[in-house]
């Protein structure tokens, strides 16, 4: 069976954080999904949010990287998105996105989604700063071969 490495993003607006709802799941997670094959991190998810939301997000960093039991990666990016309203029909697999209070989104959320939006949060400056981005693409290429040396060896 081959690993699939995923991407996900945490994107605060004022106090909330943008959670959404997969159909035929009970569980809230974050915008974000699987990273297609010779797809990068941020790529995949730039992609998968504006999927899952209707929202273009622009990153501002890489949050974490996670080793999950089949031995992928989950990599977790700190985002913005406009002001633009989410839309309210449907989009491909989601049947419901939100606005919540982070409080509520840290019950809401499996126990790794939850462990993931923390590490965001003890970031605050990455969610208050300016509009630049201090994201770079080959920091985070270069963090996920460490990563996966890391996994081999």
């Amino acid at each position: 069976m081959t690993r699939r490495d995923s991407a996900f993003a945490v994107i605060f607006r004022r106090d909330r954080v943008l959670l959404v709802k997969p159909r035929g799941r009970d569980r809230w997670q974050l915008p974000g999904g699987g990273v297609k094959p010779r797809e990068v991190p941020w790529v995949s998810v730039l992609r998968e949010v504006e999927e899952e939301t209707g929202l273009q997000a622009r990153l501002i960093a890489l949050t974490g990287m996670y080793r999950r039991r089949d031995g992928s990666l989950a990599f977790v990016f700190a985002a913005r998105v406009g002001w633009r309203r989410i839309p309210k029909w449907p989009l491909n697999e989601i049947s419901k996105r939100r606005w919540v209070p982070v409080r509520k989104a840290l019950r809401r959320l499996p126990r790794a989604s939850r462990k993931r939006l923390r590490d965001a949060l003890r970031r605050p400056s990455l969610f208050r700063s300016s509009p630049r981005e201090n994201f770079r693409p080959a920091r985070v290429a270069s963090l996920g071969r460490q990563a996966l040396r890391f996994s081999a060896g």
